[in-house]
Formats: structure tokens, C-alpha cells, sequence
């Protein structure tokens, strides 16, 4: 009986969910100009949070003596040195990152920020919170050649299977409102990499079957 109830539990949210994505993808075919208000319509309510950021970004401050350092770097109050990377790798890709503070520099495309991440990833290429840094910074201050440069060079040096994938649906994500390809450019660049290429052929895969989940 305590199988037949969690089973008909799962189905249960299963037909919900089916639901729910028909609903949406419907909101959305029927005026794809106004999709927000369509959306509005079966129950979504959009949050501004930007206010809040900007208050809390105002009153944030250094919590120890690393981020004391980067912002003395970020502020032109100090000169570059290599050990800011490893600094900035230890406090950015904490469990408990201070959010708030670091991300003021990456809104204002703080130009000191972004010699910091393109050193570090000069010297590590393949470095997860380097990169996803730089992705941060491209949402803010379009970067896109160099994202396209250090990405590729991160999936080129790349050993990792796994991380391999990361990397690629990173780079294809962050590139993707600037009209790049990175998709198809990679397939390019492997095409005679037969374990690259068969990770790039899973992606292809996924990324269709989200397409045809809502269809515009």
C-alpha cells in the first residue's frame, strides 16, 4: 500500500507539472510580445527585487581582512598582485560569499575587477569560480570577445568530462542574447575530438528537448 501511495503521489505530480508547462506555453503563444501579462493572468507574480539589492549593496561591508584587500584593490587604494586571485577565488566561491559587497563592483563593470579575473584566468584557464565570475561581469558590461576567447581556451585545456559540459553550456548560455553560436562554433572546434564531440552532441539533445517544452 506504501508503494501504491507514493506511486500514485508521483504520477499526481507529474500531471501537475504537465499542467502547469501546457499553461505556460500556451500564455506564451498567445501574445509572445506581452508574454509577462499572459503569465500574470494564470497566477504569476513577478518580484522586483532591484530596490532591495541596492539598499543592501549600499550598507555592505568587509567582513575580514581578504575582503578588506580586494576592495582596496577594486577602489584604486592598492596595486595589483597575483595573490588577489587566490583571494578572490577563496572569498567568492565560499559557502557564505558576501554577496552584496562584490556584487557593486561586477554592476558597475569595475574595470580593476575585470583584470583580476582575466589574469587569474590567464593563468588558470579552466577555473570554475574565475569563470563563472566573468560571466557575471558580461551580464552587466558586455564583454563578448573575451568571453568567447577565454571560454574557448577553458573547454580547449579542459580534461575533465564533466566539467567539459559545464564549461560548454556556460559559455553557450552566457552568449546566447549576443546572437553567438557558441554551440555550433564548438562543434566546430571538435569535430575530430570524438569524447568532446559526444558531449556536445548531449547538449544539442538537451537543449532541444527544453525547445520543445515551450514552443513559441
Amino acid at each position: 500500500m506504501a508503494n501504491k501511495g507514493k506511486n500514485w503521489k508521483n504520477e499526481y505530480e507529474e500531471i501537475k507539472n504537465e499542467l502547469l508547462i501546457d499553461k505556460v506555453s500556451n500564455a506564451i503563444k498567445k501574445d509572445p510580445k506581452n508574454w509577462k501579462n499572459n503569465m500574470e493572468e494564470i497566477g504569476f507574480t513577478w518580484i522586483d527585487d532591484s530596490q532591495e539589492e541596492i539598499e543592501e549593496e549600499k550598507n555592505a561591508n568587509p567582513m575580514n581582512v581578504n575582503q578588506e584587500y580586494l576592495v582596496a584593490y577594486f577602489e584604486e587604494k592598492i596595486e595589483y598582485s597575483n595573490k588577489l586571485i587566490e583571494i578572490f577565488i577563496k572569498e567568492t566561491g565560499s559557502k557564505n560569499p558576501n554577496y552584496s559587497l562584490f556584487r557593486k563592483y561586477f554592476k558597475v563593470g569595475n574595470t580593476r575587477l575585470l583584470h583580476l579575473l582575466i589574469s587569474g584566468l590567464s593563468k588558470l584557464p579552466t577555473n570554475q569560480v574565475l569563470l563563472s565570475g566573468l560571466s557575471y561581469f558580461h551580464e552587466n558590461r558586455n564583454i563578448l570577445t573575451r568571453i568567447v576567447n577565454i571560454y574557448t581556451k577553458a573547454c580547449n585545456e579542459e580534461k575533465n568530462t564533466k566539467r567539459f559540459q559545464e564549461h560548454c553550456i556556460d559559455f553557450i548560455n552566457d552568449v546566447d542574447p549576443d546572437g553567438y553560436d557558441a554551440l555550433a562554433e564548438l562543434k566546430s572546434i571538435f569535430q575530430n575530438n570524438r569524447e568532446k564531440y559526444q558531449v556536445l552532441e548531449e547538449i544539442t539533445k538537451i537543449m532541444q528537448h527544453q525547445d520543445e517544452i515551450i514552443e513559441f
